[in-house]
């Protein structure tokens, strides 16, 4: 187990470890007195590292990968979320041209209507169909 590591993560994480344990020390189910008293007889529990991991929001493989497959992992992860959020500001940008061409249809629409209003009116006028109503 690589305790400097998981000291390293701590700190970034939290700022320091005494931190670490005021606020998370529950969750873990673990004191930072344990904490430093496992590190240094170097039996830290598999349980305890599980509970460190999860208040980390860390896998547990996290501890036993090398540096440069993590580093693939985290710009797989930012390419991921960064493609996310093109697709969603995509999506914004379409259901704004959606709602505009929805206006475009109804005022189409509308001119349609008062087109073929004023045909039929016209159609009758010029004797071509009789007048609604009228025998």
């Amino acid at each position: 187990m690589d305790y400097k590591k998981l000291k390293e993560k701590i700190i970034s994480s939290h700022g320091e470890i005494q931190i670490f344990f005021e606020q998370e020390g529950k969750t873990v189910k673990f004191s930072e007195g344990g904490f430093y008293q496992a590190v240094r007889n170097d039996s830290l529990k598999i349980c305890k590292l599980e509970n460190i991991s999860k208040a980390l929001g860390l896998p547990m493989s996290y501890w036993w990968e090398d540096n440069e497959s993590l580093k693939i992992n985290d710009y797989k992860q930012d390419y991921g979320i960064k493609l996310i959020k093109s697709l969603e500001k995509n999506i914004e940008i379409y259901e704004k041209e959606i709602d505009y061409y929805k206006k475009e249809l109804q005022q189409l629409k509308a001119i349609n209507h008062k087109i073929t209003l004023e045909n039929d009116d016209l159609k009758v006028k010029l004797g071509f169909s009789k007048a609604s109503g009228s025998e």
